[in-house]
């Protein structure tokens, strides 16, 4: 379920946890705790009271500005890779000439050096690793 919470605030916005609910369909108390999991990692906030839908006002919830993501661009002779904050504004970068054909064991090896070093310059923040699948 992270997995499916996180790309519905990435889809739709901020929504409120009744929303979230319904949309998910999942039962309250599990939707609840996910989202609370989900803040203590640092991946979502609340941002608010909701609108009312008539009764006690729902808390809004959305993406967290720390939230990091990593995009790879693997071409024939480079390798580039950035790393945007969770309003998709660029916090880190990188790009060096890599033949592909050496295989994808180095390539990949590579590409988890370029993340450790975008890490280590503040770029990036681990994660703990969703539900989605590879």
């Amino acid at each position: 379920m992270p997995a499916r919470l996180l790309c519905l605030l990435w889809d739709m916005g901020a929504l409120s946890r009744a929303e979230l609910a319904d949309r998910l369909g999942e039962p309250g108390a599990r939707l609840l705790a996910e989202i609370d999991n989900l803040i203590a990692d640092g991946l979502v906030r609340e941002a608010g009271p909701a609108v009312s839908r008539g009764g006690r006002r729902s808390a809004l919830v959305e993406r967290s500005d720390d939230l990091r993501l990593g995009a790879v661009d693997l071409g024939d002779s480079s390798i580039d890779v950035e790393v945007v904050d969770g309003r998709l504004e660029p916090v880190g970068a990188h790009g060096e000439p890599a033949d592909i054909r050496c295989g994808p064991k180095p390539i990949l090896q590579r590409v988890s050096e370029i993340l450790a070093k975008l890490r280590a310059g503040g770029a990036y923040k681990p994660s703990p690793p969703a539900d989605v699948p590879a």
